[in-house]
């Protein structure tokens, strides 16, 4: 099995709820919706280093054979469009391409899995919601589930509170030009 399809598998498997484990399922809930927000957030930061390096790769390389063409033949004029015919041949290009798009599909994964583990919340919540109506749940798992589903509401809001505020990270040190964090 590909490594792309054991994660794909790994996810459906973690998705899934055990109806005759229901407080378990509640209550381990928070931790799994984290630890997959939290592999999501690695992915999106992987996939931006890797298109950053992809980005200077792809100067470094235009820049070489701009000058390489122009100490060639000074009066050929170099259009865009054969610059890109030059990168997408040029061997390292493409294994810095396939980086990211690899890079692209784990991020893409793992924000499939950070809304799936949401819907997973909602659904533990409904589905106690038709088992207390039919008289199988009891009144503790419920709380349980109130107060999971207010830990997580808190822990949102104070994220998006926090990504609103604006703290200073770095200033200059004048002895040596470097930046001081």
């Amino acid at each position: 099995m590909t490594e792309q399809k054991t994660v794909e598998v790994e996810i459906q498997d973690e998705l899934s709820i055990d109806e005759t484990k229901l407080e378990e399922e509640v209550v381990r809930q928070p931790s799994k919706s984290f630890y997959w927000s939290a592999m999501w957030a690695r992915a999106a930061k992987a996939r931006r280093r890797q298109q950053l390096r992809l980005r200077e790769l792809e100067a470094t390389l235009t820049q070489q054979y701009r000058a390489g063409i122009a100490a060639d033949d000074p009066k050929f004029r170099v259009t865009e469009r054969i610059v890109e015919d030059y990168l997408v041949q040029h061997p390292d290009y493409k294994a810095e391409k396939i980086l990211t798009i690899d890079k692209e599909y784990a991020e893409d994964m793992l924000s499939v899995a950070k809304d799936g583990f949401r819907q997973r919340g909602q659904a533990l919540i409904e589905l106690i919601r038709l088992l207390k109506d039919d008289g199988r749940a009891s009144r503790d798992e419920l709380e349980i589930m109130r107060k999971e589903m207010e830990l997580r509401e808190t822990a949102r809001k104070e994220k998006k509170k926090s990504r609103k505020e604006i703290v200073p990270v770095a200033k200059d040190n004048d002895k040596t030009g470097l930046l001081c964090v």
